[in-house]
């Protein structure tokens, strides 16, 4: 994580707005760049601009709750989004995080430490996710390249296991003893 942090603020009420870009100046360290948004802009925003995390307002946004959560994933899908609602909302944010946010706050709870504490949380844990996405991927490919070379080869192969029990054999193996591949 750099020293400044961008945030996009996705909030349709001024206010709320306010109060969370006052919390996050507050905060010593990191430094905080924030954007704000309403939920229908900020689909464009997130085109135009990288930002590090989105802070959503599930109760003061349109489309709300869930659905803004599902616009922001479906424009940036490795973006980490931060949810909060008021305590009465709990379940909504709740559902939100079921349905991929990377944590909520209950707005009424938010404090500049909380705050930051769970912008870098939610940062960490989407960077792991995205680095074992990434190496699962690469995991794949290998398997299939392995598979490819182990079938297409001219080369008899078998595997066994330690009881010296065949695990697998290629086909120029079972062709060459004459048996049937199957």
């Amino acid at each position: 994580m750099g020293s400044t942090l961008r945030v996009l603020l996705v909030d349709d009420d001024a206010e709320s707005a306010r109060h969370l870009v006052r919390t996050l100046l507050e905060a010593t360290a990191p430094q905080f760049e924030v954007e704000r948004a309403q939920a229908f802009s900020a689909t464009r925003q997130l085109t135009e601009d990288q930002y590090d995390i989105a802070l959503l307002n599930l109760a003061r946004c349109n489309p709300g709750g869930l659905a803004a959560v599902a616009l922001l994933q479906a424009q940036a899908p490795n973006l980490p989004i931060l949810v909060h609602a008021p305590a009465a909302q709990e379940n909504l944010a709740l559902k939100a995080v079921q349905q991929g946010a990377a944590d909520y706050l209950i707005t009424e709870q938010i404090y500049p430490t909380v705050l930051v504490r769970s912008i870098r949380h939610a940062i960490e844990r989407q960077l792991a996710a995205v680095r074992h996405r990434s190496a699962e991927q690469a995991l794949r490919e290998s398997e299939a390249r392995y598979r490819a070379l182990f079938e297409q080869s001219r080369d008899a192969i078998v595997l066994m296991d330690r009881d010296r029990t065949i695990t697998a054999a290629n086909r120029a193996l079972t062709d060459l003893l004459g048996y049937s591949a199957t």
